[in-house]
Formats: C-alpha cells, sequence, structure tokens
C-alpha cells in the first residue's frame, strides 16, 4: 500500500463539531458526470448514501475530475468529510486534493493526500473519511480526484457524500430553535390521541398528518436550518387550527336532493325552475364534496328548501283549452254580427295565455272567465219566417172592414213588425214580442156592424181601400147583403101605392 503523504493537512486538530447543514450547500459545478444516469454533484449533498457523483465514463475522460460545492456563504473551513460509494468500488478515490474560492473564479489549493487501500477497494468504505486542515476562508469547495480504484484505475472517480465543516466569519455556526416545532408535534399527537381528527374532513386529516411527519423527519434532523424548521412549524401550526373544520351531517341534505331530483320541468315555470336547479346542482355538489364544511351542508340545505318553496306550478289550462275548442267550432253566420264581435279580445287572451308556458293560474282563471262571458253574450241570429208570414197576414186586412180603433192597433203593430223584421241585428226576444204583438192587434179587429157603428168617429173614412184582406170578411158581406135587401123590398112598396 503506497504510503501517505499529505500535504496541508493537520491531523492533530480534533474532529470539527461545526458542521455546515447540508440544506444550505448547493452543486456548483463538475468537471463531468455519468452520461446515461446525469449523476452530477448535487447527489453528493442530498444526505443519501445511496446516491452518488459520477464522472463520465467514456475512456475519452481522464482523471482528475471534480465537484464544487457552494457553501452559500463564507466560512472559516476547517474540514471536508467523503464518504466513498456503497455499491461499488469503481471510482474509489485514492488520491485526493481540496482547492477552495471565495468568489468561484479562483481557486487555491489546501490540502492534498491520500486514503488508504489495499489495491482493490478503499478501507473501511463505509466510513467517513475525515480531511482536516488549518482554517481557511471558503465558500466554493473543490474536491478533486486524482488518482482511483475500479474495473480500471484511474479512469474515473464517485463520491457519495461530502459535508463540511467551519463556522462564519463572526465565528458562530448557525443555532436551529426547535423548541416551538417540538411543542407543536407534542401537541398534534395529543390531539390524534383524543380522537380530535374523527369528525374532521379528509382534506384537513391528511395535511395533518402530512405536516405532523415532515415536522417530526424535521425534529429529527441535525442538519435542518432555522428556515426549514420554521416553515415546518407554521406548517403544522395552520393544520393544529383546522381541526375545528367538521364534516357538515348530510342527512337531510341527501334525502332532500334525492327527493327534488325526481321533480320535471314541464311541471313548473322557467323562471321558478331556474332558481330551483340552479339550488339543486349547488346541494348536489355539496353532497359529493367530502370535504364540505358543516357550514355549507346547512347552507346548501337551506337554500335547497327555498328553491322548492318558490317552485309554481304550471297553470292547468284544461277548461281554458276546451272553452277555445268550443269557440274554435261556432258558425259565426248563426250569430248576431254586434255578439260576434265582443268574442275578439277574448279569444285574442285566452290564445296568448295558452301559448305561455309560464302563465299563472290565476291569468288561466282570468282568462277562461272572460271568454265565459263573451260566449255567454253570443246571440243567435232569430228565425224572422213566422214574423214575415205574419206581417203577409196582416197587410191583407182593409181598414174599411174593421172600427178604426182596431185598424190603427193593428197598423201600430204592423210597423214594429216590419221594423224588426229589417232589424239585422234584432234578437230572438224582440223578433218575438214582435209576432206576439202583431198577432194580438190582428186578433183584437173589430168588424164593421150596425151594432158597432154607432159612432162616426169610430168609423173608417169613407174611400179607405188600405188593402189588409182578412178571411173574416163574411160578417161584413152579410149586412151589406142584408142592405140590398131590404132596400129592394122598400122600392117594391112604393110602386104598389103608386098602382093604388
Amino acid at each position: 500500500m503506497k504510503e501517505l503523504e499529505f500535504k496541508g493537512s493537520n491531523t492533530d486538530q480534533p474532529s470539527s463539531q461545526n458542521l455546515i447543514p447540508q440544506n444550505t450547500l448547493k452543486r456548483y459545478d463538475e468537471s463531468s458526470m455519468s452520461a446515461y444516469e446525469k449523476e452530477d454533484a448535487s447527489y453528493t449533498i442530498d444526505g443519501k448514501t445511496d446516491t452518488i457523483w459520477h464522472s463520465n465514463y467514456s475512456s475519452s475522460y481522464k482523471l482528475p475530475q471534480y465537484v464544487t460545492i457552494d457553501l452559500g456563504a463564507v466560512y472559516d473551513l476547517e474540514q471536508v468529510n467523503m464518504l466513498p460509494r456503497q455499491n461499488n468500488r469503481n471510482g474509489h478515490i485514492t488520491h485526493y486534493r481540496i482547492e477552495v474560492s471565495t468568489d468561484g473564479t479562483t481557486f487555491t489549493p489546501v490540502v492534498e493526500g491520500y486514503l488508504p487501500h489495499d489495491g482493490n477497494s478503499l478501507d473501511n468504505p463505509g466510513e467517513e473519511k475525515e480531511i482536516k486542515f488549518d482554517t481557511t476562508k471558503a465558500q466554493y469547495v473543490r474536491f478533486i480526484a486524482i488518482e482511483s480504484l475500479g474495473d480500471r484505475n484511474n479512469a474515473y472517480a464517485s463520491i457519495a457524500e461530502l459535508n463540511f465543516y467551519g463556522t462564519t466569519e463572526s465565528g458562530e455556526v448557525e443555532t436551529v430553535n426547535k423548541a416551538a416545532l417540538e411543542a407543536a408535534v407534542t401537541t398534534a399527537n395529543a390531539l390524534k390521541e383524543q380522537g380530535a381528527l374523527n369528525n374532521v374532513i379528509p382534506a384537513v386529516v391528511a395535511e395533518f398528518n402530512a405536516a405532523l411527519a415532515e415536522a417530526e423527519g424535521i425534529l429529527a434532523d441535525s442538519n435542518a436550518d432555522q428556515a426549514t424548521v420554521d416553515a415546518s412549524f407554521f406548517r403544522l401550526a395552520t393544520a393544529i387550527q383546522m381541526v375545528d373544520f367538521v364534516k357538515g351531517d348530510k342527512t337531510e341534505l341527501i334525502k332532500l336532493v334525492e327527493e327534488y331530483s325526481k321533480l320535471e320541468e314541464n311541471n313548473y315555470t322557467t323562471a321558478s325552475w331556474e332558481v330551483f336547479k340552479g339550488a339543486l346542482d349547488a346541494a348536489i355538489a355539496v353532497r359529493d364534496d367530502e370535504n364540505a364544511l358543516e357550514y355549507e351542508v346547512k347552507e346548501a340545505l337551506n337554500n335547497l328548501k327555498d328553491g322548492y318553496a318558490q317552485l309554481v306550478v304550471v297553470a292547468d289550462k284544461t277548461a281554458l283549452q276546451a272553452m277555445v275548442d268550443k269557440v274554435n267550432g261556432l258558425d259565426e253566420k248563426l250569430y248576431t254580427e254586434a255578439s260576434w264581435a265582443k268574442l275578439a279580445d277574448p279569444m285574442a287572451k285566452a290564445n296568448e295565455v295558452l301559448a305561455n308556458k309560464d302563465a299563472t293560474q290565476d291569468e288561466v282563471n282570468a282568462a277562461y272567465e272572460a271568454l265565459v262571458r263573451a260566449y255567454l253574450e253570443l246571440r243567435l241570429i232569430p228565425n224572422k219566417d213566422l214574423l214575415e208570414d205574419l206581417i203577409n197576414k196582416a197587410q191583407s186586412f182593409e181598414a174599411a172592414n174593421y172600427t178604426a180603433d182596431s185598424y190603427a192597433n193593428l197598423r201600430s203593430a204592423l210597423l214594429v213588425a216590419q221594423s224588426t223584421l229589417a232589424n239585422e241585428s234584432a234578437d230572438e226576444a224582440a223578433v218575438k214580442a214582435a209576432v206576439e204583438g202583431l198577432q194580438a192587434s190582428i186578433d183584437a179587429l173589430v168588424p164593421v156592424s150596425a151594432d158597432n157603428n154607432v159612432a162616426s168617429g169610430d168609423k173608417v173614412n169613407a174611400g179607405d181601400k188600405t188593402a189588409i184582406a182578412t178571411g173574416d170578411s163574411t160578417s161584413m158581406l152579410s149586412s151589406i147583403a142584408g142592405l140590398a135587401l131590404a132596400s129592394i123590398a122598400m122600392f117594391g112598396a112604393k110602386r104598389r101605392k103608386k098602382s093604388k
């Protein structure tokens, strides 16, 4: 075995306790890395013994090879520990040199030496190799592999971990206060034991457990810096503060959602359905949200109840439709023009209401009542055949054959009947009254006779030949015939007297 030769070393100084936390270190550069695995210098400061930096395997790459680490600040560096590759001897560094820099550009050698080995692998490869030297200013530390072991000696180099020891320019190593984090961890574990998470929403439980696990790991990590400790504390503290985020009782909400989901949109007005549907969709979202809080469940439940309460049922238009169909089936020609015209507005309104999906029951009822009233005010055009026949009969009577009073009554009734016959708007009642009036005047005619011709004022004026003929003229003719016979008898008596 080659004799150990150290340049710049200080083996007499005790092992340093001033460990610089790895989480403050950063990869600066490396001379090469494995082409496929991309094992760069960051793997030497990741705290993992099963990961490595490895120089390029290619035969074109020769030693020396190196990695450079940025300490994050200028330190009074006093020791570097190197842990060799653990799973294989390839790349075990036997001859090294350490160089430092405060600006990352100009590097100065600090120490160079050899590590004991048996020609095959390093001695005690599972242990860190302490390299101690006189204190030197450094922010950038370059570890250079000059010679190495492996299936091809001096072909490549590897390092599992690097740790650096020193103090800042103030002469102090950063101290980390974990008291708050320890208190938070104690509190969190106590809450778990008390069952405080039993009714908490799953998202909070998951974060609580994750924050607690992280905090426990950081407490156990001697390299954790203050910033990491503080961040973990506040994360865990926030999770602890959320243990009152309890799950809402969804029993009633689930029941109502199931019941209301069966409602059909066509049975309700558009506006009221939109409000209800919005509340129902929101309630379904809360029902399906495993992290819904108690107040969110209550709010969704109340909104769903309100949405259902304001639903307006589509009006029952059965009666209105039947009435519209009834009117549409009528024959306009059978009704008076004036009464038919009154149907226009009620029918238009009824059809408007029928076409309006959102019409209320009050609107439907009002349209129905208006249409019914217009329907009841329809007037059939009356049958005037009887009136016309009766007028023709009345016109056949002659004024000379009847007393003046009875004939005058007939003339008045006839004028009314003729006016009614000519009036296209005359209703059934008017026609009936005209018929009854004319028939009564006919029945009341008084023929002229010796018995009733007592007042000249009652006689029809001579020569009045108004054509009102009637089959009741027999009594008049008998009277005339009687007068004629009497005249003949008187004339015969006078002639007999003269002959005597």
